[in-house]
């Protein structure tokens, strides 16, 4: 990340857009995809928890 001395004027720093945008891709990871992917992941951890305390660890044998 940069701070540009002249932000109103950003094409003069190695052909920098106009006016630049956050592309689709990232807002839909930013706003639906990543929210999604921190519930499964906390869902997948507190299963695993109630498996090994109902089940029991895997016994060799």
């Amino acid at each position: 990340m940069y701070v540009l001395h002249h932000a109103d004027k950003p094409n003069l720093y190695h052909g920098l857009p106009e006016n630049p945008e956050i592309s689709e891709t990232v807002k839909f990871w930013k706003g639906i995809w990543k929210p999604l992917a921190a519930v499964g992941f906390a869902a997948t951890f507190a299963a695993s928890i109630f498996h090994y305390v109902g089940v029991g660890p895997n016994r060799a044998g």
